[in-house]
């Protein structure tokens, strides 16, 4: 597939009208030159776009690690937030703002939270809660901390309850 090339004028590159021209005798630079500076301005600009593409994309899994929500108050959050980007700060804040954060331990943005709140109380399936339960341990399968919360958590409709905790 062919490479797409952006093609940028001097404005764009912060090259003001007359860069490429000889102060003293109005000359034109060497064609090299002018590519050279040319493609230093594109360089740096796709430089400092990438570094903010990296910087969104790292502030966004430390809220998401912080487990912020992907609520209302998440949201405003987010566009608010300026504070330390860890996820330690992070949550503090938001808990500061808002109360706990419910943090699962599963990575798929559920969380066991949640997992084990629609299997106690919600999703009503065939009149029963067992279904909700068991669709959210098989969501959990392959992540042995969602399970062992699940299983310590579980309702007695469930059928399953762990009293210890599991190593």
């Amino acid at each position: 597939m062919p490479r797409s090339v952006t093609v940028y004028t001097d404005d764009e590159l912060g090259l003001a009208e007359g860069w490429d021209k000889n102060p003293t005798d109005g000359s034109q630079l060497d064609p090299n030159i002018r590519a050279e500076i040319r493609q230093n301005r594109i360089l740096n600009r796709e430089l400092g776009e990438a570094r903010e593409q990296a910087q969104a994309a790292e502030r966004q899994l430390v809220l998401y690690k912080a487990g912020i929500p992907n609520d209302k108050r998440g949201d405003l959050f987010v566009k608010s937030y300026e504070g330390e980007l860890t996820p330690e700060a992070v949550k503090g804040a938001f808990e500061e703002l808002f109360g706990t954060v419910q943090t699962g331990t599963g990575d798929d943005g559920l969380g066991g939270e949640h997992a084990i709140q629609t299997a106690q109380t919600g999703a009503q399936t065939n009149g029963e809660n067992r279904i909700p339960f068991e669709e959210a341990l098989r969501a959990a399968k392959g992540n042995p901390a969602k399970v062992r919360e699940l299983l310590l958590n579980a309702p007695e409709s469930a059928g399953i309850r762990l009293t210890e905790n599991i190593q």
